[in-house]
């Protein structure tokens, strides 16, 4: 298993270390890519590799490069389930046309093109003679990732990150990440990227139609960019208010020019959190939320485990301070807009 820029013995995900403490047991190895040595590089790495900070899309883009030359690719699972055959046009445009194997270039339509399994090789041909300089590692480092990869998959996997938009690569990065782990064939295959399943548990009706993401890019599970887009050209409709609970958006997503234009520009802005923080200097309004000690929270379905769970919190003592949990908040909005006839309390009433 291989972590980028990630430490689960100091996240917020202690399965995760269970997991991997039963997996060392049976003979799992562990890499780690990290500028510093950090917990889980200390405790369990087998190698640890230290990247120039800013540089992991080039590492990865590099062991994707020496992957495809050294023909270690899951050819039978990219041909039928991802679009790495797809005809690009060399101004990136695509033909339509699915090739009849990966590397293939030739003409479509009296114009040249190739797939984009090849594109992406050719992408990682320009990084990969200088990944020492880049990235600071040694060629050996990423025969020895993608080795140990291969021979061991599909139970192998590139961890696919948590909070994934602290630096200007992070974007491609994570697009790396998860090539990697197509081009190893072990997409929800046991022992590799397994695609959990939430229980199928709602309280609220959800209503998809219209959400703004969706308008743009209508297949995305999500893309908060599109509401910054928005409250800057207000299209495809205006967005003049904004609620953010429990987030930081000047520190989690990525085009911070943009994230911070858009949040000096909206309207009204509420921010919902327990403890102040940069999006904070934005906010027209701040309300205070109970840390997670103080307060119960409703059953939810667990979306980031392998098994499917529904999580409950009940809260170890009464708030110390003036403040209230985020289902009080939205429940009382609702009530005193009058979109509820419901309230925290009376639902509470309902146990």
């Amino acid at each position: 298993m291989v972590f980028v820029s990630r430490n689960p013995l100091e996240g917020i995900v202690p399965d995760i270390v269970r997991r991997i403490d039963e997996g060392r047991k049976k003979g799992m190895k562990v890499v780690v890519v990290d500028p510093r040595r950090s917990a889980i590089a200390e405790r369990y790495a087998d190698r640890w590799i230290p990247v120039k900070p800013g540089s992991d899309s080039a590492f990865l883009l590099s062991l994707i490069y020496y992957m495809i030359k050294k023909g270690t690719y899951d050819e039978e699972f990219l041909m039928k389930c991802s679009n790495a055959p797809l005809m690009i046009y060399d101004d990136m445009s695509s033909t339509g046309v699915y090739a009849p194997s990966l590397l293939y270039e030739g003409e479509v339509n009296g114009r040249r093109a190739r797939t984009a399994f090849l594109y992406l090789m050719k992408e990682g041909e320009k990084v990969y003679p200088r990944v020492g300089d880049i990235c600071g590692v040694k060629e050996d480092d990423i025969k020895y990732v993608a080795e140990g990869l291969w021979e061991n998959r599909p139970a192998s996997v590139i961890d696919d990150g948590w909070h994934t938009s602290f630096s200007t690569d992070s974007t491609y990065a994570w697009m790396s990440a998860l090539i990697v782990n197509a081009v190893l064939g072990n997409l929800d295959r046991r022992g590799g990227l397994v695609f959990s399943k939430k229980a199928n548990v709602s309280l609220v009706e959800r209503k998809m139609e219209g959400r703004i993401d969706r308008v743009r890019y209508p297949l995305s599970y999500a893309s908060f960019q599109e509401v910054y887009r928005s409250i800057l050209t207000g299209s495809p409709y205006p967005v003049r208010a904004l609620m953010v609970v429990g987030t930081n958006l000047d520190g989690r997503d990525p085009n911070s020019e943009m994230v911070r234009k858009a949040l000096s520009q909206v309207e009204f802005m509420v921010v919902v959190d327990v403890m102040p923080s940069d999006v904070t200097e934005y906010a027209d309004v701040v309300l205070a939320e109970s840390t997670y000690l103080e307060r119960d929270e409703l059953p939810l379905p667990v979306g980031w485990t392998l098994e499917s769970w529904v999580d409950v919190h009940q809260k170890a003592l009464e708030p110390l301070y003036d403040t209230k949990p985020l289902w009080w908040i939205i429940l009382e909005l609702d009530h005193r807009l009058g979109l509820s006839n419901d309230t925290y309390d009376t639902l509470d009433n309902l146990r």
